[in-house]
């Protein structure tokens, strides 16, 4: 139908939409080879057609993608065809349309997966191209783009299409892309590690040292630049972390160790780092403990990761128990959230050999403790002090309850009364109740 006809070109559409979906599942060879120019078919539909059309257009070639490519053709002939229709959409004819068509060339990066490369690579460089003019209008459609192909192709090939060029290493296009690392972040997972320790570790390192070049240089514009690249490298690693295929050979003692020596010594990655723990922790503890088919590890990868990590939680928990304690009350939270994440895959020995310690420093606290003034309680003075060490233990014993045996949840029940009994200071006796609630729940 004309495109100016717009009920009948989305009647059509919607026809088309549904009767390929009903012919793939009858032929799936014989539908897919028309796809091509089914597809050349319907796209000046989203070029001239009225709004209500366009979007009609948008649906019909959006389902033919979805549903309409066998998994066996992934890689094939007709799938590049399929390419070469859509890119013309990024041509300049198609600028009113560019949102949709982005939402296209999405779904087909989607569909693809790891089929995408490097049938797609010109298509990602034409997007980044088009997204790093000043004056272009669909940047978060373009993102969208560029993102679902990070999470096709992985960071590795993705970087490999699109270099960031962020340390002064020459590449053919030697383009900075540095407004990539805040897209990546957002859209790295199964990832393997082992990227991130050999290749982005040392770029953030890099960039950091580059950074403190430029202090030593009194060039404080530059220095602030190249700190921020290098935390937003760091800051990709949560992403990494997010169930990695490779636990057991890139969570080394070397890169655990480098880990726990930021965590101490470098505020500014702490919370990148506690959070990146926090995911990997968490993700695998769910996997090892369901049983489902459809995770990136399987059941027995996860517990045998879990175990791995395990051997890590008790160094780690001492590190993070002395970053706790000496950090300000109020900007803490994260740390207490990694501090769980560890108690939940430990053994429960180590459970409780833990919260022996904690229980026998707060009763060394206890017998020193002052309450705190009305001054010492407030917002401003808690942003930049941390609370007295007696609150911090109780903070640490409390979070230990639910992994505690009877022994040692018994030995928190005593410590309880003895806070409750705190009445110079509220806050310890509400930290009291707060530990007799966490082990009656």
């Amino acid at each position: 139908p004309n495109s100016s006809d717009s009920a009948t070109s989305e009647a059509w559409l919607n026809i088309i939409q549904k009767g390929y979906i009903a012919y793939a599942q009858i032929s799936a060879e014989a539908c897919f080879q028309s796809l091509p120019d089914l597809i050349d078919l319907v796209l000046p539909d989203i070029e001239l057609g009225k709004s209500s059309t366009r979007d009609a257009a948008t649906r019909c070639v959006w389902a033919l993608i979805r549903e309409c490519i066998p998994d066996s053709k992934l890689g094939s002939d007709g799938v590049q065809a399929i390419i070469k229709v859509l890119a013309g959409g990024l041509s300049y004819r198609y600028r009113e349309s560019w949102a949709l068509v982005f939402l296209l060339i999405a779904a087909l990066f989607q569909r693809l997966g790891k089929f995408a490369h490097p049938s797609m690579d010109a298509v990602a460089k034409e997007v980044a191209n088009m997204r790093m003019e000043p004056e272009f209008q669909f940047k978060d459609e373009a993102d969208a783009v560029l993102g679902a192909a990070i999470r096709a192709v992985g960071p590795q090939v993705f970087l490999e299409i699109l270099p960031l060029n962020l340390d002064g290493s020459q590449s053919q296009d030697n383009v900075g892309r540095a407004w990539l690392l805040p897209l990546m972040k957002s859209h790295i997972r199964n990832a393997p590690l082992g990227y991130f320790v050999s290749t982005m570790l040392p770029l953030a390192d890099k960039l950091s040292v580059q950074s403190q070049q430029f202090v030593s240089q009194n060039r404080e514009l530059e220095a602030k630049i190249y700190n921020a690249l290098s935390q937003q490298v760091w800051a990709l690693l949560s992403g990494f972390c997010n169930v990695p295929v490779d636990i057991l050979d890139s969570f080394t003692v070397g890169f655990a160790e480098r880990l726990a020596n930021e965590i101490l010594e470098v505020p500014a990655t702490r919370s990148a780092i506690c959070g990146a723990l926090q995911t990997l922790l968490t993700a695998v503890h769910a996997l090892a403990h369901t049983e489902s088919a459809n995770g990136p590890i399987t059941q027995q990868q996860a517990l045998a990761a879990e175990m791995h990590l395990a051997r890590f939680a008790p160094d780690y928990l001492a590190q993070l128990f002395n970053v706790f304690a000496l950090s300000p009350g109020n900007g803490r939270g994260y740390l207490m959230d990694t501090i769980t994440a560890f108690l939940a895959v430990i053994t429960p020995g180590e459970v409780n050999a833990t919260f022996a310690k904690v229980c026998a420093m707060l009763d060394q606290a206890l017998k020193s403790h002052k309450p705190p003034t009305a001054a010492e309680l407030t917002e401003q003075y808690l942003e930049a002090h941390p609370p007295p060490t007696a609150h911090t233990m109780t903070d640490l014993a409390i979070v230990m309850a639910p992994y505690l045996d009877t022994e040692h949840a018994q030995m928190l029940v005593r410590a309880a009364f003895v806070l409750a009994n705190q009445s110079e200071d509220a806050m310890l006796q509400k930290k009291g109740y707060k530990a007799l609630s966490r082990l009656a729940a």
